[in-house]
């Protein structure tokens, strides 16, 4: 299967023009030392800058790309990743096809995947972990059958996870102690660290780095809250608070950093609260643990400091409306009342992100349609594999066209591929500013498709919000002959008239398009009284030479002059840059002997100018 919809300017969109020129030298010069693709994956091993090489993926579908990653740690779309594509198209005969991985796992029988099994876990400890998980999985899946091809079905699937990376492990400090066959983390050690980083970082301006710090403490509390693990995560997450409360004023908080980042501690606290089930005596205890918190920061000015736990414990999962609301009932009221806090959103957002992890899928819908949250509520139905619900709720809840290109974008990756694409035209109609982003990506899956007229029309929104010569060059390559003069014609006028007064145009495409089209003219408009883009006006200056001689003297002249009279010395070298464009244009026009006369005016009128003068009698 070929990647649909690649050409050299999808390439080039998505690359600069310094990445493309590398990864097309390495093309040309045989620095691709291999390109295999097994499925819908193309890999390939790039030798780059001194002889080093880098291993590149590109993940696709039938709508095109779907995803570049390279070793190299640069830019997505690297240079290595061009040298990848331009291969691709340009010598196929290079690529090596192989059986994806599934296609793989299906040829094996069972006892080959044990030994494929046995001989992984053998020097990978969190692999072995992942593979006793799964197999009790499957023990608990084939319980009630005995037939081998059921037990391969499943082991072949999950390992077939395992070895993509659609797995993972997480976990935190070392096991000291147990409630019943409950291990319960060791706490001391944390402590132990917010006492050191404190210290470390005390008295310093700057506490970026000990928040940082900080910080990766509290992601080990949330690894657990990840894994469903409540008890571990209050057991890493009340060291850490209670040393923070009790020392926090010992790092410099005059940025501010330092009392913001009891934000962080609270959403985390609110997370590891209502991830576990808790009884009424740890309720209340950890009621009276934020109550002293509260006392002790209410003297150092911090108001409300954990206000998103606090809540958590005291409404937990038992409200009465909540639990209404959890199990689809109509409720009229919030289960706030009529005072609805700030902080609402917030813990909303932190009860569906528990929700999803508990994999209670009906609880979190019932929750998301409640209290409004559209968004999270659509991204759900993409979830528990209800695309068609999707396109018909979206369509009623989408706002903005950066929700609809993400949503679409969602779809595709689930293998939603026609719901993707009429959310995506639906999205056109929105408002917001990734008008431009969502048109070229129904564009380029609609060209994937081989839906012409449609990528085409696409693509013509993309350009007249972000004109680009090569979107330009790429329309004039979708439309048919008799469609092209019509849409050039269009096109140009548009962005001549808008350029004059549409700011968010960036001035060097459309100067690029112009110059690419022979509008000379229309270029010279755009630059003719602009300041401030130096660059695209010498670019302008230089195409003009030949055919507006006089126009490029005239103008490049009153640009250095311009300068001389603000004896702006750091200015000099630009001007005596318009000169030499000056000069050339003198030249053309045969006329030398009156740019040297201009030349000998300047060098008498600014004699006093030592700078200066050097510049101008190297010309």
């Amino acid at each position: 299967m070929k990647i649909k919809g690649l050409n050299e300017l999808l390439i080039r969109r998505y690359s600069d023009i310094s990445t493309y020129k590398k990864g097309e030298k390495y093309l040309k010069k045989g620095n691709i030392l291999s390109i295999e693709q097994h499925g819908q994956t193309l890999c390939a091993m790039i030798e780059g800058d001194n002889r080093i090489s880098f291993e590149t993926k590109i993940l696709f579908d039938i709508g095109g790309i779907l995803d570049v990653d390279c070793s190299c740690e640069g830019a997505n779309w690297c240079e290595h990743v061009v040298a990848t594509l331009l291969g691709a198209i340009n010598q196929p005969e290079m690529i090596k096809h192989r059986l994806d991985l599934k296609e793989l796992l299906e040829k094996r029988n069972l006892d080959e995947l044990k030994g494929l099994i046995i001989k992984i876990s053998e020097n990978n400890t969190d692999m072995e972990h992942l593979f006793v998980r799964y197999l009790s999985e499957i023990d608990a899946q084939s319980k009630s059958s005995s037939s081998d091809n059921l037990g391969k079905d499943i082991l072949s699937s999950k390992i077939s996870q395992l070895l993509t990376g659609k797995d993972g492990v997480s976990g935190g400090e070392g096991a000291s102690g147990k409630e019943g066959d409950f291990v319960i983390v060791d706490s001391n050690p944390f402590a132990k660290k917010v006492k050191h980083i404190i210290k470390k970082y005390e008295g310093r301006p700057n506490t970026d780095d000990a928040i940082s710090e900080l910080s990766a403490l509290v992601d080990e509390a949330l690894e657990f809250v990840l894994n469903g693990d409540g008890r571990n995560a209050l057991a890493v997450m009340e060291p850490i608070i209670n040393i923070y409360v009790q020392q926090w004023m010992e790092l410099d908080g005059s940025l501010g950093d330092t009392s913001l980042f009891f934000e962080d501690l609270d959403m985390a606290f609110a997370k590891s609260i209502l991830i576990g089930e808790m009884t009424r005596d740890e309720n209340r205890k950890y009621i009276k643990k934020i109550e002293q918190w509260q006392q002790k920061l209410d003297s150092d000015g911090i108001d409300n400091a954990f206000v998103l736990s606090m809540a958590s414990l005291l409404q937990g999962w038992d409200d009465p409306i909540l639990r209404l609301i959890l199990i689809g009932e109509k409720v009229s009221m919030s289960v706030w009342g009529k005072n609805i806090p700030e902080y609402a959103s917030l813990l909303t957002a932190i009860r569906l992100e528990i929700l999803d992890i508990q994999k209670k899928y009906q609880e979190y819908l019932n929750l998301a349609l409640h209290e409004e949250c559209f968004f999270d509520y659509l991204m759900m139905l993409i979830k528990v594999k209800r695309p068609e619900d999707v396109v018909e709720n979206g369509k009623r809840m989408l706002i903005y066209n950066y929700q609809a290109l993400t949503l679409a974008d969602e779809l595709r990756r689930n293998g939603y591929l026609n719901e993707a694409i009429e959310i995506a035209e639906y999205g056109l109609t929105l408002e917001g500013a990734s008008l431009s982003k969502l048109a070229l990506w129904l564009s380029e899956r609609n060209e994937a498709l081989g839906e012409r007229k449609k990528a085409l029309d696409a693509l013509i929104i993309a350009f007249r919000e972000e004109p680009s010569l090569n979107d330009f060059l790429r329309i004039r390559e979708l439309a048919n002959n008799d469609e092209w003069p019509e849409i050039r014609n269009n096109l140009l006028t548009e962005i001549g008239k808008a350029t004059l007064s549409k700011t968010t145009f960036n001035i060097s495409d459309i100067i690029d398009i112009f110059l690419h089209e022979g509008l000379l003219n229309k270029a010279i408009k755009i630059v003719d009284k602009e300041s401030e883009h130096y660059k695209e006006v010498l670019r302008v200056l230089d195409a003009a030479i030949k055919e507006k001689p006089e126009w490029v003297i005239k103008n490049a002249c009153a640009r250095a002059e311009e300068i001389f009279e603000q004896a702006n010395a750091k200015h000099y070298n630009k001007a005596a840059t318009f000169l030499k464009k000056a000069q050339i244009a003198y030249n053309q026009t045969k006329m030398v002997d009156l740019w040297s006369d201009y030349k000998n005016g300047l060098l008498k009128k600014h004699a006093t100018k030592p700078k200066l003068m050097a510049l101008l009698e190297k010309l």
